[in-house]
């Protein structure tokens, strides 16, 4: 998900296809890096795992979210649908 700044590879980043993504889709997209995913429990959804995960929403900057912490998960309930 995060672009290699030494890479040679001149194709679309993963934002970009994104970006892409939300000029005719309107659904919020989670990038989650190796080793993370999302928790589901009842009506709450938490990020599990070693590093944050960045959500990308429709006409918004990405966002970076940290994964759950000894309990102090943030609520990302806000993307159930």
């Amino acid at each position: 998900m995060d672009p290699d700044p030494t890479s040679t590879h001149k194709g679309e980043t993963r934002e970009e296809r994104i970006r892409e993504f939300h000029e005719e889709n309107d659904p919020p997209v989670v990038g989650l890096r190796e080793g993370t995913m999302l928790h589901v429990e009842g009506n709450k959804m938490t990020l599990r795992g070693p590093f944050a995960a960045r959500i990308f929403q429709k006409g918004k900057t990405p966002t970076e979210h940290p994964p759950d912490e000894q309990d102090a998960a943030e609520d990302l309930s806000f993307l159930l649908v």
